[in-house]
């Protein structure tokens, strides 16, 4: 059966009952917004849906990805303990939890700047050739040895070859840079979305 988005999310709230109230609309609203995003790159609604995990194996994974320390402090706050005795929990788990923190924060950051580095290489790769290659070739065409002959004339010739062919190589690589670049651009998107939701969730564990 054909699902719509607003078949998805439906299923998805059931799916997530056991969840507090303001972390589940937290997380429906964020697969929304990943739907309407697919839908402006130009995805049907129904592609869109489709192209999700199925509601029960995402709702299994949604819950299962929520950390054992949240857990029990949202445990606890049903529970009715004080927030005093939370704060201690926190403190007295803080070695275990802050190395893991800053490590996934290390990570996240590396892959972010490995990613933005990478595309402004590729940029700089067939600007670097295109620039390259016009430059010499139009020093090699206005220099009086190119018209003259004599004894530079083989090395100009050389050089506007040279220029022939990295101009040529630029343009020739400016799709496939293109392309490369689209779906860097296309990841970093998808890393900041994930990002954003574990912040949704992390404010929805703290409600």
């Amino acid at each position: 059966m054909i699902m719509n988005k607003q078949m998805f999310l439906d299923g998805l709230r059931v799916a997530l009952a056991e969840l507090p109230v303001a972390e589940r609309e937290k997380t429906l609203a964020y697969y929304e917004e990943m739907i309407n995003d697919r839908i402006e790159d130009g995805m049907s609604e129904a592609d869109a849906v489709a192209s999700l995990e199925p509601v029960e194996v995402l709702a299994a994974r949604i819950l299962d990805e929520t950390p054992m320390m949240q857990k029990a402090v949202r445990k606890a706050k049903n529970s009715g303990i004080s927030t005093a005795l939370l704060v201690v929990l926190l403190i007295v788990f803080f070695p275990v939890w802050f190395p893991l923190a800053a490590v996934v924060f290390g990570i996240i950051v590396t892959v972010l700047a490995l990613m933005f580095a990478l595309i402004v290489a590729l940029i700089a790769l067939v600007l670097g050739l295109g620039v390259g290659g016009l430059a010499v070739l139009i020093g090699a065409l206005f220099s009086g040895s190119f018209f003259s002959g004599g004894l530079f004339g083989g090395s100009v010739l050389l050089a506007v070859g040279a220029g022939l062919v990295g101009t040529g190589i630029a343009v020739l690589l400016i799709y496939p840079v293109w392309y490369l670049i689209k779906l860097i651009w296309s990841g970093l998107k998808k890393l900041c979305r994930k990002i954003r939701s574990w912040f949704k969730k992390e404010e929805a564990n703290n409600e």
